[in-house]
């Protein structure tokens, strides 16, 4: 079948909850195959966006106290919130990946016995009850030699396990737990590795589709022979789909929906997103959503995304906040201006924003981009 580029981009923006939210953040998180999570505010806000009603309050509570998302090491290297129920599924998928550590240690041929005594030990003792910290791992000089073993790599193969997840709640530092005492009713099913893959893979094409293997292997951080392998296990249920004369996949079961005509301008959201969200990780080209002149003022160095003004079908500026105890100050960029009535609907979001937040707005800062940054 063949869609034009702005029939892609709705069935994106819908998939993604921006255009009809979904009922619960763990639903959300489930429907996106995960929230980065390497900023916590940024994840809450992405929830923000496709959730109704949502308070940073409720979002640490369903995080802290009901646990229906737990916090991991998936896709990429990187943190994420998962739907609970999920983490058996990321588990069997990524298990026998190698971290960054595994690698760096194959690489420099150092012995590897350290390592797997720390992975004892760390789950040994958290099998006993209680949380780990960086700094209680310092303490237990377990390999106080070794220049690579470092707290996050020995920590992502517990994760990776299914041993060890983050134990959110309130303080600033990190800490860890063991799944059997976060979630002692959790049902441990993992499902075999390629099935796992498979249903990752369609997850993924529900949400960002129609999309490459690269584009795949980009979200995952799979080299390509790792992506175009996880694409065959689930062959059965793709389709090819020409996007503008370049042929990508989809989920059979997707055909109706993509084939949908967008609305007129006026059916688009316009809204802000925050930095990392998933709609802007999804796709390894960006120039489907942001235009390429654009591009740098966005994708930052050393890996990070700016908040974004989203309007409609493009992103169209740039956002950031900064919250004290007299209220919350949002300060947007747009690229070049933008009509009154987007301005109108991008205020009340800043002021949703505020409200996610608990405070007040206190106010609205609309600047020009020097276009020579």
């Amino acid at each position: 079948m063949s869609i034009t580029a702005a029939q892609a981009s709705w069935f994106r923006l819908r998939r993604s909850g921006l255009v009809e939210p979904y009922r619960s953040p763990s639903i959300a998180a489930g429907k996106l195959a995960g929230i980065q999570a390497q900023i916590h505010t940024a994840a809450g806000l992405a929830l923000w966006n496709r959730v109704p009603s949502l308070t940073l309050d409720r979002f640490e509570m369903l995080l802290a106290r009901r646990r229906t998302m737990v916090k991991l090491w998936g896709q990429r290297n990187t943190l994420h919130l998962y739907r609970t129920t999920d983490w058996p599924l990321f588990a069997a998928a990524f298990q026998s990946k190698l971290t960054w550590l595994e690698r760096a240690l194959a690489r420099s041929g150092e012995d590897d016995a350290p390592y797997h005594h720390m992975l004892r030990e760390i789950d040994r003792r958290l099998s006993d009850g209680g949380t780990i910290t960086r700094r209680d791992m310092n303490a237990m000089k377990i390999a106080p030699d070794s220049q690579l073993l470092t707290w996050g790599g020995v920590i992502m193969r517990l994760v990776r396990n299914g041993a060890v997840c983050h134990a959110c709640g309130p303080g600033n530092e990190t800490r860890f737990v063991h799944r059997k005492h976060w979630l002692p009713g959790l049902d441990w099913n993992p499902p075999e590795p390629k099935v796992a893959q498979r249903e990752i893979v369609r997850r993924y094409l529900s949400a960002y589709g129609p999309a490459t293997d690269r584009d795949l292997g980009f979200w995952l951080g799979l080299t390509m022979p790792e992506a175009r392998a996880w694409i065959g296990y689930a062959e059965e249920d793709l389709v090819d789909v020409v996007v503008d004369g370049e042929v990508r996949i989809a989920l059979r079961r997707d055909r109706t929906r993509l084939s949908e005509d967008p609305p007129s301008s006026a059916g688009w959201p316009v809204r802000l997103l925050f930095r990392f969200d998933p709609l802007l990780l999804g796709l390894k080209h960006k120039d489907w959503i942001v235009s390429p002149e654009h591009y740098k003022k966005v994708w930052r160095p050393a890996g990070h995304i700016e908040g974004v003004l989203l309007v409609r079908e493009r992103v169209r500026g740039t956002w950031r906040y900064d919250r004290a105890a007299s209220g919350l100050t949002v300060t947007m960029r747009p690229f070049s201006a933008l009509p009154r009535g987007v301005l109108g609907t991008l205020r009340r979001q800043a002021a949703g924003v505020a409200e996610f937040f608990g405070l007040p707005l206190a106010t609205v800062v609309v600047e020009p981009y020097s276009f020579a940054e």
